[in-house]
């Protein structure tokens, strides 16, 4: 079992690649919580992918991490086709918020997140902003104008060692001031919000228009397209395909059973939208219904 051993104030501590860890991920339709989500989901696994490393070459992920499986998890939600066709003559994938800088946020959640409280990391997608809500108040002296300024002071220096050394981050306490505001500024034409409590730091990222896209409707539901008019029909899918996608990206061993009880929706309404998928080329089953799994088609 990997694992990294670190010593502090003469106590040695032991970082297991195994140890579990908490997201919830959520995604609404409009601007505010509601009983019916596109998305709930709560992600759980060690912090940290699993890669391998060979002389000469390029590592390779093996198993993803925390910050792996939301991205897969997310990305229905956070990205748009184009409507005109790229150079390559195939629509290109926009985001709505820069990768990078919510990559960056979410890390920042997991590594200074107060472990003390036990509470999920909590980020929720509603249809005009992104929220990344990590748990316990800003560390020591540390404030929102020190921490855009680019001043360090972890929480959690063991777990920010081991980050360091699997290649998540700098340590150099720069990610705010060199991603996540410059690079949201730059997509969205806006600044992220930090807001510091006593429980929790939020982080919010407004959301960006898609080049030559409609801007999103306010309020969707389960059974509406996306570009209707304008997406080719291969890819054309509603916001329930989208969930099925991004729940399967998380668990390629998912059933109709949990599928539906996770949507919402009953177990026919699931089998019809996975048989649309597989049709349109995005989804196919691997193996027998019982012992098989599923994979997603990338494009």
């Amino acid at each position: 079992m990997p694992q990294d051993v670190r010593s502090l104030c003469g106590l040695s501590v032991t970082f297991t690649r195994s140890k579990s860890f908490y997201q919830r991920v959520m995604v609404f339709a409009v601007s505010d919580k509601q009983y019916q989500a596109l998305l709930d989901v709560v992600l759980d696994g060690p912090m940290v992918g699993r890669w391998a490393m060979e002389k000469g070459r390029a590592k390779t992920l093996i198993d993803d991490g925390l910050v792996e499986k939301f991205v897969r998890a997310m990305e229905p939600f956070i990205t748009e086709e184009a409507n005109t066709v790229g150079r390559s003559f195939r629509r290109e994938k926009n985001w709505l918020y820069p990768l990078e800088a919510v990559r960056e946020t979410v890390l920042n959640a997991l590594v200074h997140r107060d472990w003390t409280r036990s509470v999920d990391i909590e980020i929720t997608r509603y249809v005009d902003r992104l929220e990344i809500i990590s748990p316990g108040a800003l560390p020591n002296t540390m404030t929102i104008e020190k921490m855009i300024a680019g001043r360090r002071t972890p929480r959690n220096p063991i777990i920010l060692e081991v980050m360091r050394d699997y290649g998540y981050v700098d340590a150099r306490g720069m990610g705010v001031r060199t991603k996540v505001i410059p690079l949201t500024r730059q997509l969205t034409g806006t600044d992220p919000v930090f807001e510091a409590a006593d429980d929790y730091f939020k982080t919010t990222l407004q959301s960006g228009p898609v080049p030559g896209n409609v801007p999103e409707k306010q309020n969707m539901s389960l059974n509406t397209d996306f570009n209707q008019q304008t997406a080719p029909k291969t890819k054309v899918i509603n916001l329930l395909q989208g969930q099925l996608l991004s729940l399967i990206k998380v668990n390629s061993q998912i059933t109709y059973d949990e599928l539906a009880a996770q949507t919402g929706q009953n177990r026919k309404t699931v089998q019809r939208h996975i048989q649309a998928l597989k049709e349109k080329g995005m989804l196919r089953r691997i193996g027998p219904p019982k012992g098989g799994h599923w994979e997603v088609m990338e494009s």
